[in-house]
């Protein structure tokens, strides 16, 4: 909230862009009392915050007078202890890794919180403190107790949800095994083989899928990630869009076959009206498979009554409907043919 008094100074001198939202009840108290920017001046980033505090916390409570006398009178570590009694004591030092300019009260205030729980070597083993870090910290110490575990994995907003993410999914599956257990201060690479050994134990839902001779349905993410990783194709865990072949099978979005004999792989995709469309087929490093292997493949397939179309429907709808995005069309013809057919039998 800004002070009654901080419209007395319009200016924003380099020295007082140091105090950020701040700036303007600075430079009015500069102006009633110059001697502090002597002061200001020479103080160490651990100082501008504790005093950046120390105004926050004073609020609309404190007159420009009394704050002048405040800050001309008292160190900063002081000025800190009395807005924040019950601060952790390492809060001071620490201030002198957080980043300038001066921070808003409530950024001030969760870093004292996270700093008074285990979640506070987040910030303790870093050379510089942002407000962003501070806030991410801050949720994790609210989340569950396989976050605060494992803390040391997540380094962003975006690692934070994505972990979360699958804690909250393992949940919902009730597979939650091995990541539950994860020793305090795990690192990533601990995190992704707890979550690979829990989420590996994921299987798909029973379906009516014909199998070929041959063919195994593969029906564990365990197992898809084992053929992955067995024959280096991008389904193995760690590949760029491996999680969406995952979740897939988890969806019954796609089924994959596995041949042993062939060493093949795979893919068919589940499209609108129980329709599916063949995805992919092949074998190790993905090297295509004889033609041979696919076409006996397909057919039985679709002897077993399966509607297989030849195409992604999203894919032959972007097709079919591009020359929509002509600005000419190709002949007088087609605009005619329009005309007849109508808008608004178009729209219906």
């Amino acid at each position: 909230m800004a002070h009654p008094f901080e419209r007395l100074s319009a200016e924003t001198a380099p020295l007082l862009t140091l105090f950020g939202p701040l700036a303007g009840t600075v430079g009015a108290l500069v102006r009633a009392a110059p001697l502090l920017a002597g002061r200001i001046m020479q103080a160490p980033p651990r100082a501008i915050h504790a005093i950046a505090i120390a105004l926050h916390q004073a609020a609309e409570s404190a007159t420009a007078e009394t704050l002048v006398v405040m800050l001309s009178g008292a160190h900063p570590r002081d000025l800190l202890r009395d807005a924040l009694p019950n601060s952790d004591a390492r809060l001071y030092r620490l201030l002198d890794r957080a980043a300038l300019p001066a921070w808003p009260h409530a950024d001030y205030l969760m870093l004292d919180a996270v700093l008074r729980t285990d979640v506070g070597d987040m910030l303790l083993r870093r050379e510089g403190i942002a407000r962003s870090l501070v806030r991410e910290a801050h949720a994790v110490m609210h989340s569950s107790p396989t976050m605060v575990r494992a803390r040391h994995a997540v380094a962003s907003q975006y690692e934070r949800e994505r972990l979360e993410t699958i804690v909250i999914m393992l949940d919902v599956l009730g597979l939650t095994r091995t990541l539950a257990a994860i020793p305090d201060r795990a690192g990533s690479k601990a995190v992704a083989r707890r979550v690979m050994a829990d989420f590996g134990r994921a299987e798909a839902p029973d379906i009516d899928f014909p199998v070929p001779p041959g063919w195994t349905r593969v029906r564990r993410i365990s197992e898809l990630w084992e053929h992955g990783r067995r024959m280096r194709l991008c389904v193995r865990p760690g590949e760029y869009g491996a999680g969406d072949y995952a979740v897939s099978l988890l969806m019954n979005r796609s089924v994959f076959l596995f041949h042993a004999e062939q060493g093949a792989l795979a893919q068919f995709r589940r499209l609108p009206a129980n329709t599916w469309a063949f995805g992919q087929c092949v074998l190790a490093r993905n090297v295509q498979p004889p033609e041979t292997v696919i076409s006996a493949l397909t057919a039985h397939v679709k002897e077993a009554g399966v509607v297989l179309l030849p195409a992604m429907v999203g894919d032959a709808l972007d097709a079919v409907l591009q020359p929509l995005r002509m600005r000419d069309h190709d002949s007088a013809e087609d605009d005619a043919a329009d005309d007849v057919l109508g808008l608004d039998e178009l729209a219906a």
